[in-house]
């Protein structure tokens, strides 16, 4: 799904509690990061972690801005469904409010598992792969920031990505 604009709205909410000045959409897709505590460490290096989860998770309750579904993403997921390929979910995302969200756009049950509020998906990708009994050869992680690149390449799988998400190409 596209939250890019709802995660800058969040994102700008918890800056402006610590003074910082609001980012623009393009800043925000040339400096933010994951695993996130490191990025609201540098941006905000007196926050503890707690008060930042709980100024964005208040944010992103209260936003304005919708999610919507990527353009085809549901036409794919209906692909993979009718050939028999498995489809399982890695996100940072609070595991609420993706449950959430998934159930709203219509898309939770095309998954298998879903594996939310993961902080380093290049650490934790490994467990996906042994829990699922994936074989790295025949996978692939489709994702929309370079953590997800990277995370992919760390386990030795394909990387795809997708140019709507939180990191400029």
């Amino acid at each position: 799904c596209d939250d890019l604009a709802l995660t800058l709205e969040a994102t700008n909410f918890v800056l402006a509690q610590y003074n910082r000045p609001a980012l623009t959409r393009e800043q925000f897709r040339d400096e933010f990061q994951l695993p996130y505590p490191e990025y609201y460490a540098r941006k905000t290096p007196e926050a503890r972690l707690v008060d930042l989860e709980r100024y964005y998770r208040q944010a992103f309750d209260h936003a304005v801005t919708q999610v919507s579904v990527i353009p085809h993403a549901a036409e794919f997921l209906a692909f993979c469904r009718q050939r028999g390929i498995r489809c399982f979910i890695l996100t940072s995302m609070d595991p609420r409010a993706f449950d959430e969200q998934a159930r709203f756009l219509g898309l939770k049950d095309y998954f298998e598992h879903i594996h939310s509020g993961v902080r380093n998906k290049e650490e934790y990708i490994y467990n996906v792969l042994r829990q699922h009994k994936l074989n790295p050869a025949d996978t692939a992680f489709i994702g929309d920031m370079q953590h997800d690149i990277n995370a992919a390449h760390c386990a030795g799988i394909i990387g795809i990505g997708v140019l709507t998400g939180y990191n400029n190409a």
